[in-house]
């Protein structure tokens, strides 16, 4: 099982978008796909679920406000299988593999929490809280490693506690980003603050193996990496960006290990419609207007990005 999460500082910048198409191809291919929603937006919770359906049905019982709660309390989180909720529309999902962990608004509230809580005097009990926290999320989705193939995380735009447990959790991290200079900036952001996050923990890791007692549990290494950068809602012409997208593109380019994947190219009406429909665009069958389109250009641009993810991601 493989481990993805999908961030960037900024938002609006189609992470949702980037997981909702890409896990769909997944499943369309045969691989079971487990999505997680941890952006309190609930952006990809409301892509597959209304709102009304989400309050009358899950949001009391079936979020990860119930997984992050629990933890925070002191107590014994649910398994997240008990989180799954099932996800429909058209065409039917019967034949794929393709699920959804629900977010919930009040993860603000306890992402605070839980960083308030990593402290300690001493730095033998800060590293026995800190790889308690941060390893939650990773301890919970070893007991699904049978179950699912792929695991995709949509997180927030923020480097705290809950984004800290998706990146021990992941085996890779998956960025979008705008092809403008904030966006760009933030990629380099990202990667030093998520090297200086691996160092942090491979350092309580080793205080916290120096002073292990017997029976205490066993924490391994991270070695999070960045799969690559999607450059997002990229204007096209003659099949190629245009010079103020090329400019970023090529300035990624040249950073150092970072791989640029096919780009996802400038919002249309299609990407406009998915939360709503319920269905990623990569999967839906657009009304007649809009077909040609997503036949043509959407759909295989889609498939391309989808079998490149897979494959350098060896899913």
């Amino acid at each position: 099982m493989k481990v993805v999460s999908v961030i960037n500082y900024k938002g609006g910048v189609g992470k949702t978008t980037l997981v909702s198409n890409l896990a769909a191809y997944a499943a369309a291919q045969g691989k079971r796909v487990l999505m997680i929603d941890l952006d309190p937006q609930m952006s990809l919770t409301l892509s597959f679920v209304t709102l009304e359906v989400w309050k009358d049905r899950y949001a009391e019982n079936k979020t990860l406000r119930n997984f992050f709660n629990a933890i925070k309390t002191g107590m014994t989180p649910p398994d997240l299988s008990q989180l799954v909720i099932p996800i429909s529309g058209e065409p039917s999902f019967d034949t794929i593999k393709l699920d959804l962990i629900s977010s919930h608004l009040e993860l603000i509230d306890i992402d605070l929490t839980l960083a308030s809580l990593i402290t300690a005097p001493m730095a033998e009990l800060l590293a026995i809280k800190f790889m308690q926290y941060y390893n939650q999320l990773r301890f919970a989705l070893a007991r699904l490693k049978d179950k699912y193939d792929l695991v995709m995380l949509d997180c927030p735009p923020n480097f705290y506690a809950v984004v800290k447990n998706a990146i021990t959790a992941s085996d890779y991290c998956l960025v979008p980003a705008k092809m403008d200079y904030l966006s760009s900036l933030g990629v380099g952001q990202l990667q030093d603050n998520l090297d200086k996050y691996i160092q942090e923990y491979l350092s309580n890791l080793n205080i916290y193996n120096q002073n292990k007692f017997a029976g205490a549990p066993d924490y391994q290494p991270i070695a999070t990496k960045i799969l690559g950068v999607v450059p997002m809602m990229v204007e096209i012409q003659k099949k190629q960006p245009v010079a103020a997208n090329a400019v970023f593109i090529n300035q990624l380019k040249d950073q150092d290990n970072l791989y640029i994947f096919k780009w996802v190219r400038n919002n249309t009406t299609l990407f406009g419609s998915v939360p709503s429909g319920g269905v990623p665009v990569v999967l839906s069958c657009p009304k007649l207007t809009s077909y040609m389109t997503w036949r043509t250009v959407i759909k295989p641009e889609l498939e391309e990005l989808g079998q490149e993810f897979l494959e350098l991601a060896e899913i």
